[in-house]
Protein backbone atom coordinates (compact mmCIF):
# COMPACT_ATOMS: atom_id res chain seq x y z
CA UNK A 1 0.00 0.00 0.00
CA UNK A 2 1.20 3.55 -0.75
CA UNK A 3 1.41 6.25 1.78
CA UNK A 4 0.52 10.17 1.32
CA UNK A 5 3.31 11.77 3.42
CA UNK A 6 1.27 15.11 2.92
CA UNK A 7 -2.26 13.70 4.01
CA UNK A 8 -1.01 11.03 6.64
CA UNK A 9 2.79 12.04 8.11
CA UNK A 10 2.93 8.80 9.60
CA UNK A 11 3.78 7.24 6.85
CA UNK A 12 7.09 8.22 6.93
CA UNK A 13 7.71 5.74 9.89
CA UNK A 14 7.03 3.30 8.27
CA UNK A 15 5.63 0.36 10.25
CA UNK A 16 6.26 -2.38 12.59
CA UNK A 17 5.95 -6.36 12.62
CA UNK A 18 2.34 -7.51 13.98
CA UNK A 19 2.82 -9.93 16.55
CA UNK A 20 0.25 -13.00 17.51
CA UNK A 21 0.41 -15.05 20.90
CA UNK A 22 -1.42 -18.45 19.34
CA UNK A 23 -2.70 -20.96 21.39
CA UNK A 24 -4.90 -24.01 20.22
CA UNK A 25 -5.98 -27.52 22.12
CA UNK A 26 -7.75 -30.04 19.47
CA UNK A 27 -8.65 -33.77 19.39
CA UNK A 28 -8.83 -36.13 16.88
CA UNK A 29 -10.30 -39.75 17.15
CA UNK A 30 -12.54 -42.52 15.30
CA UNK A 31 -16.29 -44.02 16.52
CA UNK A 32 -18.34 -46.57 16.62
CA UNK A 33 -15.52 -49.14 15.04
CA UNK A 34 -14.07 -46.46 12.79
CA UNK A 35 -17.23 -45.72 10.80
CA UNK A 36 -16.76 -42.05 11.93
CA UNK A 37 -13.97 -40.11 12.29
CA UNK A 38 -13.34 -36.24 13.29
CA UNK A 39 -11.31 -33.66 13.52
CA UNK A 40 -11.74 -30.80 16.41
CA UNK A 41 -10.27 -27.86 17.67
CA UNK A 42 -10.74 -24.86 19.33
CA UNK A 43 -8.41 -21.66 19.31
CA UNK A 44 -7.49 -18.20 21.31
CA UNK A 45 -5.61 -15.75 19.52
CA UNK A 46 -4.39 -12.02 20.74
CA UNK A 47 -2.74 -9.87 18.53
CA UNK A 48 -0.37 -7.15 19.06
CA UNK A 49 0.85 -4.03 16.80
CA UNK A 50 -1.74 -5.28 14.34
CA UNK A 51 -1.30 -4.27 10.56
CA UNK A 52 -4.35 -2.70 8.87
CA UNK A 53 -4.99 -1.37 5.67
CA UNK A 54 -6.96 1.75 5.85
CA UNK A 55 -8.68 4.37 4.21
CA UNK A 56 -9.63 8.10 5.10
CA UNK A 57 -11.74 10.17 3.28
CA UNK A 58 -10.71 13.66 2.71
CA UNK A 59 -11.30 16.50 0.66
CA UNK A 60 -8.68 15.76 -2.04
CA UNK A 61 -10.39 12.23 -2.52
CA UNK A 62 -8.64 8.97 -0.54
CA UNK A 63 -5.48 8.57 1.83
CA UNK A 64 -4.42 4.91 2.47
CA UNK A 65 -1.81 3.75 4.32
CA UNK A 66 -0.54 0.62 6.39
CA UNK A 67 -1.13 1.21 10.14
CA UNK A 68 -0.11 -0.74 13.31
CA UNK A 69 -4.31 -0.23 13.90
CA UNK A 70 -3.59 -1.88 17.82
CA UNK A 71 -4.82 -5.16 19.19
CA UNK A 72 -7.14 -7.65 18.87
CA UNK A 73 -8.35 -10.93 20.15
CA UNK A 74 -9.47 -14.11 17.94
CA UNK A 75 -11.04 -16.81 19.59
CA UNK A 76 -13.52 -19.86 17.82
CA UNK A 77 -13.83 -23.68 16.98
CA UNK A 78 -13.68 -25.78 14.20
CA UNK A 79 -14.95 -29.22 13.58
CA UNK A 80 -14.82 -31.74 10.87
CA UNK A 81 -16.15 -35.37 10.80
CA UNK A 82 -16.71 -38.03 8.41
CA UNK A 83 -19.16 -40.88 8.43
CA UNK A 84 -19.63 -44.06 6.61
CA UNK A 85 -23.14 -44.78 6.34
CA UNK A 86 -23.31 -47.50 4.29
CA UNK A 87 -20.77 -49.61 2.04
CA UNK A 88 -22.50 -46.97 -0.81
CA UNK A 89 -23.38 -43.77 0.98
CA UNK A 90 -20.54 -41.62 3.33
CA UNK A 91 -21.10 -38.38 4.59
CA UNK A 92 -19.23 -35.43 5.76
CA UNK A 93 -19.70 -32.40 7.86
CA UNK A 94 -17.72 -28.95 9.07
CA UNK A 95 -18.89 -26.54 11.62
CA UNK A 96 -16.49 -23.07 12.08
CA UNK A 97 -17.03 -20.26 14.46
CA UNK A 98 -15.08 -17.90 15.28
CA UNK A 99 -15.42 -14.25 17.58
CA UNK A 100 -12.90 -11.18 16.31
CA UNK A 101 -13.18 -7.93 17.47
CA UNK A 102 -10.70 -5.04 17.82
CA UNK A 103 -9.28 -4.35 21.50
CA UNK A 104 -7.83 -0.96 20.29
CA UNK A 105 -7.74 0.51 17.01
CA UNK A 106 -6.06 3.75 16.50
CA UNK A 107 -6.67 5.76 13.01
CA UNK A 108 -5.19 8.88 12.91
CA UNK A 109 -7.38 11.07 11.14
CA UNK A 110 -6.16 14.08 8.89
CA UNK A 111 -7.13 17.56 9.44
CA UNK A 112 -10.39 18.32 7.26
CA UNK A 113 -11.82 14.89 8.20
CA UNK A 114 -15.14 13.93 9.88
CA UNK A 115 -14.26 12.83 13.15
CA UNK A 116 -15.25 8.83 13.30
CA UNK A 117 -16.38 9.42 17.01
CA UNK A 118 -18.64 12.50 15.96
CA UNK A 119 -19.47 12.84 12.27
CA UNK A 120 -20.81 16.19 12.59
CA UNK A 121 -17.32 17.40 13.66
CA UNK A 122 -14.64 18.43 11.30
CA UNK A 123 -11.02 18.01 12.95
CA UNK A 124 -8.87 21.06 12.56
CA UNK A 125 -5.92 19.21 13.35
CA UNK A 126 -4.91 16.08 12.95
CA UNK A 127 -5.25 13.07 15.53
CA UNK A 128 -4.89 9.52 16.11
CA UNK A 129 -8.34 8.30 17.52
CA UNK A 130 -9.62 4.81 18.73
CA UNK A 131 -12.15 4.00 16.93
CA UNK A 132 -12.18 0.20 18.14
CA UNK A 133 -16.36 0.33 18.91
CA UNK A 134 -16.82 1.18 15.58
CA UNK A 135 -15.07 -1.44 13.82
CA UNK A 136 -14.75 -5.23 12.69
CA UNK A 137 -13.03 -7.59 11.18
CA UNK A 138 -13.14 -7.89 7.45
CA UNK A 139 -14.20 -11.17 5.77
CA UNK A 140 -14.81 -12.98 8.75
CA UNK A 141 -18.11 -14.94 9.26
CA UNK A 142 -18.81 -15.91 12.20
CA UNK A 143 -20.12 -19.06 11.46
CA UNK A 144 -18.96 -21.67 8.27
CA UNK A 145 -20.24 -24.62 7.91
CA UNK A 146 -20.74 -27.55 5.05
CA UNK A 147 -22.40 -30.57 4.79
CA UNK A 148 -22.32 -33.28 2.14
CA UNK A 149 -23.47 -36.59 0.96
CA UNK A 150 -21.40 -39.20 -0.99
CA UNK A 151 -22.77 -42.17 -3.13
CA UNK A 152 -20.80 -44.39 -5.22
CA UNK A 153 -22.26 -47.56 -7.02
CA UNK A 154 -21.62 -49.62 -10.37
CA UNK A 155 -23.29 -47.70 -13.39
CA UNK A 156 -22.68 -49.20 -17.08
CA UNK A 157 -19.92 -51.45 -16.55
CA UNK A 158 -18.09 -47.92 -14.23
CA UNK A 159 -18.27 -46.73 -11.07
CA UNK A 160 -20.44 -43.53 -10.85
CA UNK A 161 -19.77 -40.86 -7.80
CA UNK A 162 -22.65 -38.75 -6.79
CA UNK A 163 -21.67 -35.56 -4.39
CA UNK A 164 -23.88 -33.25 -3.35
CA UNK A 165 -23.23 -30.61 -1.07
CA UNK A 166 -24.31 -27.28 0.80
CA UNK A 167 -22.70 -24.66 2.54
CA UNK A 168 -22.90 -21.66 4.59
CA UNK A 169 -21.51 -18.47 5.13
CA UNK A 170 -22.30 -15.69 7.65
CA UNK A 171 -22.99 -12.33 7.03
CA UNK A 172 -19.50 -10.07 7.07
CA UNK A 173 -17.98 -7.03 6.23
CA UNK A 174 -15.79 -6.03 3.17
CA UNK A 175 -13.59 -3.63 4.99
CA UNK A 176 -13.14 -3.03 9.06
CA UNK A 177 -15.45 -0.32 8.55
CA UNK A 178 -19.28 -1.46 8.28
CA UNK A 179 -20.66 -0.12 5.12
CA UNK A 180 -23.82 -1.38 3.80
CA UNK A 181 -23.99 -1.05 0.39
CA UNK A 182 -21.46 -3.40 0.31
CA UNK A 183 -21.38 -5.49 3.39
CA UNK A 184 -22.39 -9.50 2.64
CA UNK A 185 -25.66 -10.62 4.02
CA UNK A 186 -25.28 -14.43 5.05
CA UNK A 187 -25.62 -16.84 2.12
CA UNK A 188 -26.13 -20.49 1.47
CA UNK A 189 -24.52 -22.10 -1.70
CA UNK A 190 -25.86 -25.73 -3.15
CA UNK A 191 -23.35 -27.57 -5.48
CA UNK A 192 -23.65 -30.87 -6.74
CA UNK A 193 -21.04 -33.36 -8.42
CA UNK A 194 -21.10 -36.70 -10.48
CA UNK A 195 -18.08 -38.55 -11.62
CA UNK A 196 -18.19 -41.50 -13.97
CA UNK A 197 -15.09 -43.93 -13.61
CA UNK A 198 -15.07 -46.24 -16.74
CA UNK A 199 -13.56 -49.83 -15.64
CA UNK A 200 -9.79 -49.58 -15.39
CA UNK A 201 -10.01 -46.17 -14.58
CA UNK A 202 -8.61 -45.28 -17.87
CA UNK A 203 -10.82 -42.82 -18.40
CA UNK A 204 -13.79 -40.73 -16.47
CA UNK A 205 -16.57 -38.57 -17.43
CA UNK A 206 -17.62 -36.03 -14.68
CA UNK A 207 -20.89 -33.11 -14.76
CA UNK A 208 -20.82 -30.63 -11.54
CA UNK A 209 -22.99 -27.38 -10.92
CA UNK A 210 -22.02 -24.57 -9.04
CA UNK A 211 -24.55 -22.19 -7.27
CA UNK A 212 -27.24 -24.47 -8.34
CA UNK A 213 -29.73 -22.04 -6.62
CA UNK A 214 -28.02 -19.05 -8.21
CA UNK A 215 -27.14 -17.33 -5.21
CA UNK A 216 -25.97 -13.60 -5.78
CA UNK A 217 -23.36 -12.70 -3.19
CA UNK A 218 -20.29 -10.12 -3.24
CA UNK A 219 -17.11 -11.81 -2.47
CA UNK A 220 -15.25 -8.16 -2.70
CA UNK A 221 -15.41 -4.44 -3.57
CA UNK A 222 -14.25 -0.58 -3.79
CA UNK A 223 -15.79 2.35 -1.71
CA UNK A 224 -14.61 5.32 -3.83
CA UNK A 225 -17.81 7.37 -2.03
CA UNK A 226 -16.38 10.48 -2.51
CA UNK A 227 -17.08 13.25 -5.42
CA UNK A 228 -14.01 13.33 -6.32
CA UNK A 229 -14.38 9.33 -7.58
CA UNK A 230 -17.99 10.14 -8.78
CA UNK A 231 -19.27 8.78 -5.38
CA UNK A 232 -18.18 5.41 -6.99
CA UNK A 233 -18.77 2.39 -4.66
CA UNK A 234 -17.91 -1.01 -6.77
CA UNK A 235 -19.15 -4.89 -5.49
CA UNK A 236 -17.74 -8.04 -6.87
CA UNK A 237 -19.76 -11.01 -7.47
CA UNK A 238 -19.30 -14.80 -7.32
CA UNK A 239 -20.01 -16.62 -10.02
CA UNK A 240 -23.70 -17.52 -10.92
CA UNK A 241 -24.96 -20.48 -11.41
CA UNK A 242 -22.66 -22.72 -13.58
CA UNK A 243 -22.91 -25.68 -14.85
CA UNK A 244 -19.57 -28.00 -16.80
CA UNK A 245 -18.99 -31.15 -18.06
CA UNK A 246 -15.39 -32.57 -18.26
CA UNK A 247 -13.43 -36.11 -20.19
CA UNK A 248 -10.51 -36.88 -18.30
CA UNK A 249 -8.11 -39.28 -20.28
CA UNK A 250 -5.11 -41.55 -18.40
CA UNK A 251 -2.48 -42.82 -20.74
Amino acid sequence: MRGDAAITPQTVNGYKPEVVDAYEVGLKGYMLDRRISFASAAFLSKYKDQQVSTQVVVPSGIASSIDNAGSSTLYGVEFEAKARLTSSLSANVALGYIHAEYDTFSRFVPAGAPNPLNPSQTLTTGQVVNVADLYGFQNTPEWTGNVSLTWVGDVAGGTLAVTPMVSYRDSYQQFEQPLPLLDQKAFTLVDLTAIWTAPGGHYKLALTGKNLTDERYRTGGYNFGVATYNNSVIGFYGPPRTVSASLELAF
